[in-house]
Parts: C-alpha cells; sequence; structure tokens
C-alpha cells in the first residue's frame, strides 16, 4: 500500500509543478491588470469625460418603451 501512495506522489509532482507555474503566471496577470485599472482611475481622476453619469436617453418610439405585448407583436 505505501508503494502505490508514492507511485501517485511521483506522478502527481509534474502536474502540482505546473499548477505552481500556473499559479505565478496568474499572479502576474492579476498585477499587470491591477496596475492598469489603476492608471485608468488616475487618467478618468485628471481627465473626467463628459459621457460619465447615470443619464440615460431613450427615444420616445423606443421598443425599450412598449409593453412586452407590444413588443411581441411585429408592425408592418
Amino acid at each position: 500500500m505505501r508503494k502505490k501512495i508514492e507511485e501517485v506522489k511521483k506522478e502527481l509532482d509534474p502536474i502540482t509543478a505546473e499548477i505552481a507555474e500556473h499559479n505565478k503566471v496568474l499572479k502576474t496577470l492579476i498585477a499587470e491588470i491591477e496596475e492598469l485599472a489603476k492608471i485608468v482611475v488616475k487618467d478618468y481622476e485628471e481627465n473626467p469625460s463628459e459621457m460619465s453619469g447615470s443619464i440615460t436617453q431613450v427615444h420616445e418610439n423606443s421598443p425599450y418603451l412598449a409593453t412586452k405585448e407590444e413588443r411581441l407583436i411585429k408592425k408592418k
């Protein structure tokens, strides 16, 4: 029984090493994304966009204003 456990551990060693390498790559990517996010936030603080905000414009004939039944009926 003990030998089988050691054999399994040997088989898992390459997989464990690969997982460790993937974790390093993921941590690097996370750090890069966080740095880019900080740059975007800083840029927005220095140069706010006129398009930002929570205003949404909807045209009076927009299908978004129609009821569910009205949207199901196709107009010709």
